[in-house]
């Protein structure tokens, strides 16, 4: 899994989270989950099955609208 923000802070918090989390799991089922920095409208994302967007309504939208073509 992977976790894709703009904002910089986000991303640290994401991380520092995940980390305090999965000590709470036993080491067999830890899924590797990664989170890094990046802008949205950018990133080409072919590559995933699923992605969710958080944000404004007309944002969100707006993704859809620009990428479903």
């Amino acid at each position: 899994m992977h976790g894709i923000e703009l904002n910089r802070p986000l991303v640290w918090y994401s991380r520092f989270a995940w980390i305090r989390f999965r000590s709470t799991l036993s080491p067999g089922h830890l899924p590797k989950i990664s989170f890094r920095r990046a802008d949205i409208w950018r990133l080409e994302l072919a590559d995933y099955d699923t992605a969710v967007m958080f944000g404004a309504e007309n944002t969100v939208s707006a993704y859809v609208t620009v990428n479903a073509s």
